[in-house]
């Protein structure tokens, strides 16, 4: 099915056969007998470069018998067809949705001007609307590269040509941003902004609606006008934006008045455009959609931090002792805390009616003093000897390890006399009951498996 006809081709829909979704294709004037010449038309380079959500997309390149296609992503309607369906029914375009237009217009102008690409045919024509009321700017035909000197002359229709390119003055980006204040200024209106019958009438209708410019601001102008040969007088009845667009917002007024400011120079940019507050509601809801993602993907990270921290806390609480590897001096130190520990132990015991040391069976005392002799040159008692054994293994690392349980005291007893020994074990062996003894004996023969253990 034809939908219509431009300078470089024809435009067909289609159906795919295989899938049944529709495309457009554009069936090229151009005749490419290799494929470097389908490679270097304008509009594919173009579009292998830009990839944005608010771009048309370009699907497949076809070449048969010299005769090119290019089959592009399917679009229901353009822009220029979109409003006349609000002149049919005699109504007017919310400011709504004029801003939410002008902003995904916005969005891919700023995509073309950060690869230094000025689209330089921009139009409602050439503005396509999706099923999903999504806006796609497409026809590529005349964009061009912004450090390319030698530009061609064509841009856009005269509607929406900027003064400058009227007056053949250098081009840049600047010429897609009068256009799509134009294209903004025909929304509200519903019909072109300004309407010529020629270059230079375009000119005069761009100069009653908007103003001369002063010649000390924009001395190039006039200048221009008068290598042209063109008579500018003041206008006895000058129109005025505001009067032309009454429905239009002051923030609407305000950014179209930046838009089609006469002097480049001065007149805005596109990321500009976008930070304007005509667009702050537009802006705010996507800040708070990203916000929103932020804060989603930091609570998943919460969540998955506190689990491996609960693992890892689990994992910390299943070692029952852990013997961090020190130097000579730290291990010293620590047998000083240890007997300190002990000792404070035993007075507390004393004074006290229950003791926080199990208690030991007398029989088991009797035995442990008769063989303490024997047993202190042992690598198993030894405190140094014993860690550097331990630290032979594949211990965890020190962050991970758990303080010395208080059986540990056992392990580095004081080298008391064997009579000092003896009456502190009776002194505590006093003040212990005799159904403690079971505990103990259980108590010490679980601390015998754990000094076994690695």
């Amino acid at each position: 099915m034809t939908l219509g006809y431009h300078q470089y081709g024809s435009f067909y829909r289609a159906e795919s056969i295989e899938n049944g979704e529709m495309y457009q294709i554009e069936e090229h004037n151009k005749k490419c007998s290799t494929w470097e010449e389908c490679i270097s038309i304008r509009q594919v380079k173009v579009l292998r470069v830009l990839n944005h959500p608010n771009i048309i997309k370009i699907r497949e390149i076809i070449r048969q018998e010299k005769q090119l296609f290019l089959v592009f992503e399917y679009f229901e309607t353009s822009l220029s067809q979109y409003y006349e369906s609000f002149v049919d029914n005699r109504k007017k375009m919310s400011e709504d949705q004029i801003k939410k237009i002008i902003y995904q217009i916005a969005l891919a102008l700023n995509q073309c001007h950060l690869n230094g690409i000025m689209h330089r045919d921009l139009s409602p024509e050439n503005i396509y609307v999706t099923k999903e009321n999504r806006i796609k700017v497409g026809q590529f035909s005349n964009a061009e590269f912004q450090n390319k000197h030698n530009n061609t002359a064509y841009v856009t229709s005269r509607y929406y040509k900027s003064p400058e390119s009227i007056l053949k003055q250098q081009q840049n980006t600047k010429i897609d941003i009068w256009a799509l204040g134009c294209i903004m200024g025909e929304l509200y209106c519903l019909n072109p902004l300004f309407i010529g019958n020629s270059e230079i009438d375009q000119l005069m209708q761009i100069l009653k609606i908007i103003g001369i410019p002063n010649h000390k601001e924009y001395p190039e102008f006039h200048t221009l006008c008068q290598q042209k040969q063109i008579k500018i007088l003041p206008f006895s009845e000058s129109m005025k934006l505001p009067s032309i667009i009454p429905q239009a917002s002051s923030e609407a007024i305000d950014l179209m008045f930046q838009m089609l400011n006469i002097n480049p120079s001065k007149r805005i940019n596109i990321q500009a455009v976008l930070q304007h507050p005509f667009f702050s509601e537009i802006n705010r809801k996507k800040l708070e959609k990203t916000l929103y993602k932020f804060q989603k993907l930091e609570n998943q990270e919460d969540n998955m931090s506190r689990n491996s921290f609960s693992s890892s806390k689990s994992k910390k609480q299943s070692y029952k002792i852990q013997l961090p590897y020190n130097s000579q001096s730290d291990v010293q130190d620590n047998q000083y805390k240890e007997q300190q520990n002990f000792t404070k132990s035993q007075q507390s015991s004393a004074s006290n009616s229950f003791s926080l040391i199990p208690s030991v069976s007398q029989a088991q005392k009797t035995q442990e003093s008769s063989s303490s002799q024997n047993k202190q040159d042992s690598p198993t008692n030894n405190p140094v000897k014993r860690l550097s054994k331990f630290g032979q293994l594949n211990l965890p690392k020190l962050s991970d390890l758990v303080p010395i349980s208080m059986f540990s005291q056992y392990s580095h007893q004081p080298n008391d006399s064997h009579e000092n020994r003896k009456s502190s074990q009776q002194s505590q062996s006093d003040c212990q009951s005799d159904g403690s003894n079971e505990n103990s004996d259980k108590l010490n023969k679980d601390f015998e498996d754990i000094k076994l253990t690695k």
